[in-house]
This record gives structure tokens, C-alpha cells and sequence, in this order.
């Protein structure tokens, strides 16, 4: 073989590699390529799946937050109960006291007016103004809940409602029938505050 044939097959030969090379390169990148596929389309899996986990806690994050928001409600109404029931007590409480301390104000009218009736002198217009100011008084009290206890001549002593002034020997009366009133009774919301002071037949 001669020197230019010899540089003819050389040149071939390194051509041939050299194509070789580039078919391998190029396989080799579009292997590398087709693998980037298949790890893309695993990811898009997996970026699917992640997807559905984080849909599905943010609907249980949602729904943890109307139930939290809904218990929070529910704790304020009952805050706001509580506080209304407790500040009902109280008011109630207050009144009890202005009411017993009250009773002594009356009482005194009530006495000024017995003393009054003994002397027939009711139409004095000082005693009309004491009865009217009673009156007035007692409308205002009855208002805020103040109830008299009503006690009707000849009904039955009841120890309850009833306290016992003095006993009273009358023969044409019933034995334990009351037979007057010496000092009203009141009561508050169905509590008894002062019992009927009363005079009762033995």
C-alpha cells in the first residue's frame, strides 16, 4: 500500500471514529434527555400527589378554623350570658337591700297614718300629703318588683307568710284565722323579705 492510500485509510478511519464519537454523544444526550423526561414526569407525579395532600390540608385547616370560629362564638354567647345572670344578681341583691332599708321609711308612714285614723283627723291636708307621698312611694318600689303579701281578714295564719304579732281571745272567730294586719308583708321575685306582721285568733 502506498503512502497516499495509507493517509487515505487513515483519514477514514478517524473520520469513522469521529462520526462514532458524535452518534455516542448524541445517543448519550438523548438517553440523558429521555431520562429527564421520565424524572420530570415522576416529578409532575409527585407535584400531583403534593398537590392533593396540600388541597386536602387546607380543607382541614379551613374546617379546624370555622369550628374554632365557631366555638369561640359560642364561648363569647355564653360570656355574655353569664355576665347578664351575674349582673341580674347583683342588681337583684341591691334592690333587696334599698328595699329593706325602705321598710322602716313606710313603716313609719304607716304608723303616722294609724295614729292619724285614731284622731279622725284624715283630712288634714298634711295627712293627705303623707298618704299621697305613701302612695307615690310604693308605686315607685312596686315598679322594681316590690310585691305586697295580701292578707285578707279571717284567712288562715300561714307561718310562711305570716309572723305572729299577738293572739287574740274572740270568741265568734275562727281559731288561727288572722285578724288584722299590723305591719305588710313584702316579697321580691317569690322571695319572702318580710313577713306579715299580724294579730291571730287563739
Amino acid at each position: 500500500m502506498n503512502e497516499k492510500n495509507k493517509k487515505t485509510s487513515q483519514n477514514k478511519n478517524f473520520l469513522k471514529k469521529e462520526q462514532d464519537q458524535k452518534i455516542l454523544e448524541e445517543t448519550k444526550d438523548h438517553n440523558e434527555s429521555i431520562i429527564d423526561e421520565i424524572d420530570n414526569i415522576k416529578n409532575v407525579k409527585y407535584t400531583l400527589k403534593n398537590v392533593d395532600e396540600i388541597q386536602k390540608k387546607i380543607f382541614n385547616i379551613k374546617k379546624e378554623i370555622k369550628n374554632l370560629n365557631l366555638r369561640h362564638q359560642a364561648n363569647i354567647e355564653n360570656f355574655e350570658k353569664k355576665i347578664e345572670i351575674e349582673l341580674l344578681i347583683i342588681k337583684n341583691e341591691y334592690l333587696k337591700r334599698f328595699f329593706l332599708d325602705f321598710f322602716s321609711v313606710l313603716d313609719l308612714l304607716d304608723n303616722i297614718l294609724c295614729i292619724v285614723k285614731k284622731d279622725n283627723t284624715l283630712k288634714d291636708p298634711i295627712i293627705e300629703g303623707i298618704v299621697l307621698t305613701r302612695n307615690l312611694l310604693l308605686k315607685c318600689l312596686f315598679k322594681f318588683g316590690l310585691k305586697k303579701i295580701e292578707v285578707s281578714k279571717n284567712s288562715f295564719f300561714d307561718h310562711k307568710k305570716h309572723e305572729v304579732n299577738n293572739y287574740l281571745d274572740i270568741k265568734d272567730k275562727g281559731s288561727h284565722h288572722i285578724y288584722d294586719v299590723i305591719k305588710t308583708g313584702y316579697l321580691f321575685n317569690n322571695e319572702i323579705l318580710r313577713k306579715s306582721r299580724v294579730n291571730v285568733v287563739k
